[in-house]
């Protein structure tokens, strides 16, 4: 599994903790490959990504089994736009 940080759109934000089929909202603090990997698996399960990043880019794109695919989750680098969520991810270096 590779995930590589790519520069491509961004996905406008729900302030509501939920996606647009009504799914929650997660939040995911820090892109390397345990963190871009969860992302991918949670926007595949249907929930709304919002990546917080210290460095910005513009799209996730994973390789794993079942090959390179760009991931279409929220690139966000400032914790105030973030909006509130239910559930974080914390998966960044000790």
């Amino acid at each position: 599994m590779h995930c590589n940080n790519r520069r491509a759109g961004r996905l406008a934000q729900n302030e509501d903790g939920m996606n647009a089929t009504g799914g929650e909202a997660v939040a995911v603090i820090g892109s390397g490959g345990i963190g871009g990997y969860i992302a991918s698996e949670l926007h595949d399960a249907g929930r709304e990504v919002r990546l917080c990043v210290r460095t910005p880019f513009d799209a996730l794109e994973v390789t794993d089994g079942r090959g390179t695919r760009t991931v279409p989750v929220a690139i966000m680098t400032e914790p105030s736009t973030l909006g509130p969520v239910p559930w974080a991810f914390l998966t960044t270096k000790s």
